[in-house]
């Protein structure tokens, strides 16, 4: 029944006149299957053939019954040439006037472990030469799907016998989705932060194809931004690794129909839009940072009910993250009020009245400068006020006078996102009253800077 590619007249495998489906072992002999399997005429037959090149080894299905394994050989007693092609022949015995019908031949490589059998397709052949070919819509939902089945000739006249509009199914499985060119991360622009102390959303784009049709998608498409060599791909893949400084795992998207929308029917793709609400402390990548050669990337995974294909993800082009110089002051201690004095009293030691904090994503300095004091009396020299820096109180006498110039004081407050969240660091403040000074209230104003503070080694910024 199937021959070598050069055929002869002898074939590995026949319905022979024993009544059994057996295999050829050789001069005229055949033998049957380790699995003995008989067969009746004028009746139809699924057959399965996956062929072990590397053992020269027939594995053979019979309606789909698994039927053992036959060696491959002619009737030459070498191994069959069917590195190409398998050749089909159909025939009866001189002695016999019944057929048999082969609804479906399948030959495949054969793989090991070999799989469990599966109903062949839809396509049909019957002994008169008719054909059955069902051709699946692009897109097709996913799920079970009910078709009947019908033989005409090319006169559209119906055969007579056998089962006309007979019901059955095929099965359509669900598609994993794909992702459609390259996905972009804010636009492609370099990302500005522009919220201290709360989040900036930026916004990944990206379009997704399923063979299900684009209404399959659905919003457990997602996506992972990492920093490129802090966190890296692998550094970025699960819960745990999720870290406002250089990871975001799993951000939410949503269906985008401005870009690319989902308009049914042949329509297999649609768009995403990701929303990354990125902390103000997030690692920068510019100039003067910690990370001047890294960059933020994303990787965005097509989902349908399935949920997300990592196996499909495709990352967006390296984008910069600019620094986000920004300073605030604690609560509670965001003003400087000296109290009462008497003339010529000053204060000793200096008293912690401002903390400031890193409300951006850097390590800072500050600037400090100030005005003369003015009130019913002679007006304060600025110089009369000092600061200090430190974790504990400076004496009056270790204060530096405050200036009218802005002039740098190296607070080095931490980069947020580490220990403190954000990071502070105190500036302590003290007056001196001049004798002989006239009573009552006097202000001024003191201004305090946010100055980028440099970064030279590994620490710098507490990182």
């Amino acid at each position: 029944m199937l021959s070598e590619n050069t055929p002869r007249s002898i074939y590995p495998f026949t319905f022979h006149e024993t009544g059994k489906i057996m295999y050829y072992i050789g001069g005229a002999s055949y033998a049957d299957f380790p699995v003995s399997t008989s067969y009746a005429q004028d009746t139809w037959y699924s057959l399965e053939v996956a062929i072990d090149f590397s053992n020269s080894l027939f594995h053979w299905w019979v309606n789909g019954s698994d039927k053992g394994t036959a060696p491959l050989k002619n009737d030459l007693g070498t191994t069959l040439d069917i590195s190409n092609s398998l050749t089909a022949v159909k025939g009866q015995a001189a002695a016999t006037t019944a057929n048999m019908y082969l609804d479906q031949v399948w030959v495949r490589n054969y793989t090991n472990p070999e799989p469990t059998w599966a109903t062949p397709g839809v396509e049909t052949a019957s002994a008169g030469g008719a054909s059955c070919d069902l051709t699946i819509p692009d897109p097709q939902a996913h799920g079970t799907i009910d078709f009947y089945t019908y033989i005409v000739d090319s006169h559209n006249t119906s055969a007579s016998g056998g089962q006309q509009g007979a019901l059955a199914t095929f099965r359509v499985r669900d598609a994993v989705p794909t992702v459609s060119g390259t996905p972009s991360l804010n636009n492609t622009e370099p990302i500005d932060l522009i919220n201290e102390e709360s989040t900036t959303d930026i916004y990944v784009r990206g379009t997704v194809i399923d063979d299900n049709g684009c209404a399959d998608t659905t919003a457990s498409t997602t996506v992972d931004v990492w920093q490129t060599t802090l966190a890296g791909r692998s550094g970025c893949n699960t819960t745990g690794k999720a870290d406002g400084n250089k990871c975001y795992y799993h951000m939410n998207c949503v269906y985008d129909g401005t870009v690319d929308p989902c308009e049914g029917g042949n329509d297999k793709t649609t768009s995403y839009k990701c929303t990354v609400p990125f902390q103000y402390y997030t690692n920068p990548t510019d100039t003067n940072t910690p990370w001047p050669t890294d960059s933020w990337t994303a990787t965005f995974m097509p989902g349908d009910g399935q949920g997300p294909s990592a196996a499909n993800e495709s990352n967006t082009a390296p984008q910069e993250m600019n620094s986000f110089l920004a300073l605030g002051l604690a609560d509670s201690y965001n003003s400087i009020s000296y109290g009462d004095l008497a003339s010529g009293a000053n204060t000793n030691p200096l008293l912690e009245k401002i903390r400031v904090k890193s409300t951006g994503n850097c390590s800072i300095d500050t600037n400090l400068s100030g005005t003369t004091m003015t009130g019913p009396g002679t007006a304060i020299p600025i110089a009369n006020q000092r600061y200090g820096l430190g974790v504990g109180a400076p004496a009056w006498g270790d204060g530096v006078e405050l200036s009218a110039t802005s002039t740098l004081a190296s607070v080095g407050v931490c980069k947020s996102g580490y220990a403190l969240t954000p990071a502070w660091k105190p500036i302590w403040w003290g007056i001196t009253i001049p004798s002989g000074q006239f009573s009552g209230a006097y202000t001024g104003t003191n201004t305090i800077a946010a100055v980028k503070k440099p970064w030279a080694t590994t620490g710098d910024w507490c990182e």
